[in-house]
């Protein structure tokens, strides 16, 4: 959590740890949630990266339910059976659709964790100025 300028510590009566930090951000358990989705197939898992045309339906959901007071990121599932070979002729994503080395193929993919904060950012940046 970023803290704002008025909230840095100043010298004087403080103690280290109990009512000053130091740095600009702190540890905060309250201000940031994981949504887990899945186990869920190829087409579905697509379409929650970004690009994709489920995303903007769950920021959205997400911006509605919490005011854009929480911070949040996802961990997408990908049924273990979904899981493409690595094909590099067929568009694969690395890190999002693809991996590298093998794979144990009886257990999900549950590695990506998107980051919802920065995608809510750059879905702002890509949005058609409103009229």
């Amino acid at each position: 959590m970023a803290l704002r300028e008025r909230d840095h510590g100043r010298i004087g009566q403080r103690h280290l740890g109990v009512d000053v930090v130091i740095g600009r951000r702190v540890w905060d358990r309250q201000s940031k949630f994981r949504l887990r989705l899945g186990p869920m197939s190829l087409k579905q898992y697509i379409a929650l990266l970004p690009g994709g045309s489920a995303l903007p339906r769950i920021s959205d959901w997400i911006r509605f339910y919490t005011h854009g007071e929480l911070a949040w990121d996802a961990r997408l599932q990908l049924k273990a059976s979904e899981v493409p070979q690595l094909e590099l002729a067929r568009g694969a994503r690395l890190g999002w659709t693809s991996w590298l080395g093998k794979r144990r193929t009886q257990h999900d993919a549950d590695d990506l964790v998107l980051d919802g904060e920065r995608l809510l950012k750059r879905q702002a940046n890509a949005s058609p100025p409103s009229a």
